[in-house]
């Protein structure tokens, strides 16, 4: 675990936006290359929602769009910190299979038999 880190537990649907980017962060010498390493990556359980905020000026009556995004956890666990990926997980002990975005697939089931056997 890293310093300044504490696992806790999370729920589906928490908002987790302010401890991801809370992330240690390399030094203020590095080059673009190692901050593209070192920025805070997400793993299973984690998603992020992008919404598009219109913001009006009332001075001028200009419209602006902002961007805001938010980190949600979707499924309910230990949120965990890996220090050598700086990537963000919740782990969860499930007895059922979640597929996620970037699994390796072994195969695809394109017919079953058995007909009433299987109910």
């Amino acid at each position: 675990m890293t310093e300044g880190f504490k696992t806790r537990t999370v729920l589906p649907g928490d908002d987790v936006t302010d401890i991801v980017m809370k992330s240690p962060t390399p030094s203020s010498s590095s080059s673009s290359k190692k901050d593209k390493k070192h920025s805070p990556k997400i793993g299973p359980g984690l998603t992020i929602e992008t919404t598009n905020l219109l913001l009006q000026n009332s001075d001028n009556h200009d419209k602006e769009t902002a961007t805001k995004t938010i980190i949600r956890v979707t499924r309910g666990g230990s949120l965990t910190h890996r220090p050598h990926s700086n990537t963000y997980a919740v782990l969860s002990n499930s007895k059922r299979y979640i597929p996620s975005v970037n699994d390796r697939v072994l195969g695809i089931v394109e017919e079953r038999f058995g007909g009433k056997f299987y109910k």
